[in-house]
């Protein structure tokens, strides 16, 4: 099957993905970014990792993660459009307790 046909998950990534992202940070022959970090899966597998407060980036090189990358770019852009939008209002962008990080309307078309 090919790449493009797997299922993607972009999510956040806990303490039980440290040796996935580990994995993915020594294939691209870097560190792991600083946490938070968001996290993308293709068919259950970690290939790529950001940090939500750097931006630094790991990808596995050995698989096609371009599309993927973009995606992590795109939420992060989402993420800092809402911690701007939460410093600018406090009260703003927070639904039942939580605090809305606006990836579904993120920075990305």
């Amino acid at each position: 099957m090919a790449a493009w046909q797997l299922p993607v998950t972009i999510r956040l990534a806990g303490a039980e993905d440290e040796s996935a992202i580990a994995r993915v940070a020594d294939r691209d022959s870097r560190s792991s970014p600083p946490t938070p970090r968001l996290l993308a899966e293709r068919d259950g597998t970690v290939v790529a990792a950001i940090s939500l407060r750097t931006g630094e980036l790991v990808a596995d090189p050995f698989v096609r993660t371009a599309e993927l990358v973009e995606l992590l770019r795109c939420h992060l852009a989402g993420v800092r459009l809402a911690d701007e939008r939460e410093r600018a209002n406090p009260n703003r962008g927070r639904v039942a307790g939580r605090l809305d990080l606006g990836l579904s309307t993120g920075g990305c078309a």
